[in-house]
């Protein structure tokens, strides 16, 4: 989350201000929702079951 206000704080600075929120649209709105659901979701996991999602979602293909 910290790096994710990081990145918007640099593209605010790389963009005009009208332009900050123009990018921002439904879909990004909606990842943004489901990616907070998922991680809450999975900080109320116990660590084992944590690892295996960790490893099962987020391994390389």
């Amino acid at each position: 989350m910290c790096a994710l206000l990081v990145k918007m704080g640099f593209a605010g600075m790389l963009l005009q201000p009208e332009q900050f929120f123009a990018w921002i649209n439904l879909n990004i709105a909606l990842g943004g929702l489901a990616g907070g659901v998922l991680l809450a979701f999975f900080l109320r996991l116990n660590r084992r079951l944590r690892a295996w999602a960790g490893f099962f979602f987020f391994m390389p293909n």
